[in-house]
């Protein structure tokens, strides 16, 4: 019975183990992931591309910084910070123009 008691005791600490390794040791392409998910459905979904600031403001959260250009060639181009990690995503409306935004926190 004692035997039970201690494998059943190492199994729960293993599997503590793991969870806390898991939750320490996330990666953080997943997020960038997640925030150019975010930054594209909002492209998609926006019908004014005349009033994008607005419409990021709403969309991104406060602790992002964004900047966005529409262009009507692939050469777009703007000045972005060095230090900050930038999430970059583009779509084409019927204009036909790109819609390009970048964000970076």
């Amino acid at each position: 019975m004692k035997a039970m008691a201690n494998i059943i005791e190492a199994v729960i600490g293993a599997m503590i183990i793991l969870g806390a390794m898991m939750f320490l040791f996330t990666s953080q392409p997943i997020q960038e992931q997640d925030m150019y998910d975010t930054v594209y459905n909002c492209l998609i979904h926006s019908k004014d591309y005349t009033n994008m600031e607005t419409v990021f403001g709403q969309c991104i959260p406060s602790t992002y910084d964004f900047q966005m250009k529409t262009c009507t060639t692939t050469e777009c181009m703007t000045t972005l910070p060095s230090d900050k990690t930038i999430i970059s995503a583009e779509y084409i409306d019927s204009g036909p123009e790109l819609i390009k935004v970048w964000v970076y926190k």
